[in-house]
Order: C-alpha cells, then structure tokens, then sequence
C-alpha cells in the first residue's frame, strides 16, 4: 500500500518538468536564457520596410506589397497616420531574419485609381535592425 501512495504521490512528478522551448543561441535577438530546447526560433535581424511617401509623381499611394525571396511577407497603406515614414511608423512591414545571409527584396506599389510601380533591391541582415526605405517612380 505504501509503494502505491508513493507511486501516486511522484508520477505526476514525471510529467511536470516540462522544457522550455524557443531560442537559446547567445547571437540571436530573441535569445531567452530560460529556454531548455532550441526549436529554430532564433531571429538573428529585422529587416523594416517603409514607404519614402504618401504620392509618386502625384498619384497616391493606396498599398504597398513586399516579397522576400519571392514569398509575400505583408503589405502596408502608402499613407502616414503621423508625418513621414520610417522605421518607427506605423506602416511597416518587418521581416524577422532567421540567419540569412543575403535577402531579394522586391515591393509592388498599387496607387489609388489603379495602376502600379516597381521596387527591389537586396539586403544583408546583421544583429542590428535595418530600415530600408521603399521608392519608385512611374
């Protein structure tokens, strides 16, 4: 009877030490020192879009789409809520970096009435975030 009671009383015990998981690499921005298990989580930079403008030759500017390495990674209104743009606005899109070495980054402009403009380039993440602003002409 008592190997039973003890046996009730230390089983739950096998189940409650759960790891932690999530980053443990020193190197990445995300890195928690509680984390038990590395699940691939790290994030090593941030890449932040941002529009230059509200208009391109005056015409408005109604989204902006932005694509790394040919995946849709979000889209953001050409419009500032609080003067202009940058990597402190609120029309962002951020691309977390999980230990790419080189980026392509292209955006798609879609202005207000229609019609659309093109912008690319290429970035290199590193531990620092990294604004990079959008621009296009029509």
């Amino acid at each position: 009877m008592i190997k039973f009671i003890l046996l009730v009383l230390i089983f739950p015990l096998f189940f409650s030490c759960s790891k932690n998981e999530g980053c443990n690499v020193h190197s990445a921005i995300n890195y928690d020192p509680k984390v038990d298990f590395d699940d691939d989580s790290c994030i090593y930079s941030k890449l932040i879009f941002f529009a230059d403008s509200t208009q391109i030759n005056g015409v408005s500017i109604d989204r902006i789409e932005i694509e790394i390495n040919n995946v849709n990674v979000g889209s953001f209104s050409g419009m500032y809520l609080y003067g202009p743009g940058d990597c402190n606005a609120d029309n962002t899109v951020v691309f977390a970096s999980t230990g790419e070495d080189k980026v392509i980054w292209s955006s798609t402009i879609y202005f207000v009435g229609g019609g659309t403009a093109f912008s690319s380039g290429e970035a290199f993440p590193s531990p620092l975030d990294e604004c990079i602003e959008i621009h296009a002409s029509i």
